[in-house]
């Protein structure tokens, strides 16, 4: 069942993956239907008179989000590590539109995980 939202833009790949055996898992960004709400102070970084470092602070937090959804999926699925030629296992990253800031966001901020998730997206990611 694919939910119809935001992450609805992904039906056709989800279509064609599974006839290849991928798993297509497809969030939606904070605030979008199925999401968490935005807080308060979240939506403030939208304002014109918000600060550069408060909306750098809010797409790092974004990202780490993202970054730390990954990690506990990978743990708590087991998905197998990239195989030694490359060709299965491991995990991709795709932001649609706006989401791409928010999956590089992810990847740029990979230090605000511990080492041990750190070493976790060396092992099994293979694309953004």
């Amino acid at each position: 069942m694919i939910l119809r939202t935001s992450t609805a833009i992904f039906e056709k790949l989800m279509a064609l993956a599974y006839t290849d055996g991928i798993r297509v898992v497809a969030i939606n960004r904070r605030d979008y239907p199925g999401s968490t709400p935005l807080t308060t102070s979240d939506t403030a970084v939208f304002n014109a008179d918000a600060s550069s470092a408060d909306k750098a602070a809010y797409i790092r937090a974004r990202g780490v989000e993202i970054a730390i959804f990954i990690d506990h999926f990978v743990a708590q699925h087991h998905l197998p590590s990239i195989s030694s030629d490359g060709t299965t296992g491991g995990f991709a990253i795709l932001g649609w539109s706006f989401g791409n800031m928010f999956a590089h966001s992810a990847m740029a901020n990979l230090d605000a995980l511990s080492v041990g998730s750190q070493q976790m997206f060396g092992q099994y990611m293979r694309a953004l």
